[in-house]
């Protein structure tokens, strides 16, 4: 459980990481009891029967693709882990940057323990691991998190430094506000002003001093408080607040514990079952050998592959979604192959390694 009181998080990252994560060599499947999976569809398949447009059925995926073998770069690897403390935190450090997994800022501390532990892991199995992902504590559903410490689990400027030759990434555009929206017009739900905001997206939040991270705090939010002069926010926290208990009123939203913001929390888990059906999509059309792993609302893909990204937004499956596009992301490295310090021994062993 995070800090805010939401279940809905990672499994703990930091743990059994020297443990073998399976002996299995075939493709691993999540197999859930039929007792589960059908208890779970009833819950979501209890909506209002005055209500025939809503597409909520069937958001149980019981055969999810959840095992990928994860690659780095090695000789990028080693440079990483022989710098100093003070030298991997000036280079790849940001301590602005939330941990999705969380969505709550990193801890340094713990972090970089994390990152030299699993560097050595994947050092010494030759830039290769075979990883695991699960859902989110207590669901069936929803966001993929690996099982332990991968890939995933670096911050952006290190991952995309060590995986840059391996990957790029495949990302769905505004992922949460465009789902919201396509559940409220599936539920006869005015959303006007949130889906002027998703149409219109970067031009809003410039106009209005505003960054995603504002919405999407609004979004995760009960209780919003408005901003000085900013009537386009304030009309916008009122109308996303109207929509929430909406969709509370049409339809039995998926259970929580977060006590803070708990019809917040409910929503999301709601918007998270979608997104993992789509990305379980995207995994099949590439295929799974050509998947690095998921990475929440996106997934690395082999950068050797040709993907068509028209292609991929005309899918019968994403059109149904109707507000959900994909863009593919190039993993340009945050820096460049940097160089080492002057008076850096190349003889010193990796540190803490």
């Amino acid at each position: 459980m995070n800090k805010n009181g939401d279940e809905n998080t990672a499994p703990p990252p930091y743990n059994n990481i020297n443990k073998p994560l399976s002996t299995d060599k075939k493709k691993i499947r999540i197999k859930l009891p039929k007792n589960k999976i059908k208890k779970q569809n009833n819950k979501i398949n209890n909506i209002n029967t005055n209500n025939t447009n809503m597409c909520i059925s069937n958001t149980i995926n019981d055969n999810p693709i959840i095992k990928f073998t994860e690659k780095i770069n090695c000789s990028k690897a080693l440079k990483v882990a022989k710098l100093s403390n003070s030298e991997l935190k000036d280079l790849f450090w940001n301590k602005d940057e939330i941990n999705k997994a969380y969505n709550e800022k990193w801890s340094w501390t713990t972090y970089l323990t994390s990152i030299r532990r699993f560097l050595k892991i994947i050092v010494s199995k030759n830039g290769k691991i075979e990883n695991t992902y699960k859902y989110g504590k207590y669901n069936y559903d929803g966001r993929l998190y690996v099982n332990g410490f991968g890939v995933q689990s670096l911050q952006n400027k290190i991952r995309n430094y060590i995986c840059n030759d391996y990957y790029n990434e495949l990302d769905i555009s505004n992922c949460h506000p465009s789902l919201l929206v396509y559940l409220c017009e599936e539920n006869n739900i005015y959303c006007d002003t949130f889906k002027n905001y998703v149409l219109n997206r970067k031009n809003l939040l410039e106009k209005h001093n505003l960054d995603k991270f504002d919405i999407l705090k609004a979004l995760n939010t009960d209780i919003n408080y408005k901003k000085k002069n900013n009537d386009f926010y304030n009309l916008l926290i009122g109308e996303l607040d109207f929509i929430k208990k909406s969709l509370k009123e049409k339809i039995e939203l998926p259970k929580t514990d977060n006590k803070k913001n708990p019809l917040s929390s409910s929503v999301n888990k709601l918007l998270l079952r979608h997104e993992g059906l789509i990305i379980q999509e995207i995994i099949k059309k590439l295929g799974e050998k050509n998947i690095g792993f998921p990475l929440f609302d996106s997934v690395y893909f082999d950068k050797n592959i040709s993907v068509d990204i028209n292609e991929i937004n005309e899918l019968e499956f994403i059109k149904k979604y109707k507000y959900i596009k994909f863009d593919i992301k190039d993993t340009i490295e945050a820096i460049k192959d940097f160089e080492l310090p002057e008076d850096f021994d190349e003889k010193k062993k990796i540190i803490n390694m």
